[in-house]
C-alpha cells in the first residue's frame, strides 16, 4: 500500500501542498485498513509530491521558480531562457532525488521511525 502512495505521489505532481491533500484524502481509509499510521502518510504523500513538483516539467512550483531564474537573469544582465537553465539543473536538484530515493528505501525495508510505526488500532483515527 506504501508502494501505491509513492505511486499517486509521482503521477499527480500538479503542486506541491495540493497534491499531498489530494493523496491523503483519498488513499486515507485505505492505508488505515493496512495499518499504515497517518504520519507515515503524511510523510510518504508530502515527500513524493513535493519532490515530483520541483522536478516535474509543468507544475505550480515550476512557474515560480521560472520567474525567479528569469529575475535572476535580468539582475545580472544575462540573456537566456529560465526555462532552458531550469532543465539543465534538474539533474542536479540533489534533494528532490534524494528525498524520492528516501522514500523508496524507507518503504522498501519498512522502516517506521518514532510514531510513523503501524497502527492496527481504530481508537487513533
Amino acid at each position: 500500500m506504501q508502494l501505491t502512495v509513492l505511486g499517486f505521489g509521482l503521477l499527480v505532481f500538479f503542486d506541491g501542498l495540493a497534491n499531498t491533500m489530494l493523496i491523503g484524502r483519498l488513499l486515507r481509509s485505505a492505508v488505515h485498513r493496512c495499518g499504515v499510521s497517518r504520519l507515515k502518510l503524511a510523510y510518504l504523500a508530502d515527500s513524493t509530491g513535493s519532490a515530483v513538483a520541483c522536478v516535474a516539467l509543468i507544475s505550480t512550483w515550476i512557474a515560480f521558480q521560472l520567474s525567479m531564474i528569469g529575475e535572476g537573469l535580468a539582475a545580472v544582465g544575462q540573456d537566456g531562457s529560465p526555462y532552458a537553465l531550469f532543465l539543465k539543473s534538474i539533474a542536479t536538484n540533489f534533494y528532490c532525488w534524494f528525498t524520492l530515493l528516501l522514500v523508496f528505501v524507507g518503504i522498501i525495508r519498512d522502516f517506521n521511525p518514532g510514531p510513523m510505526g503501524p497502527v492496527w488500532s481504530l481508537a487513533f483515527y
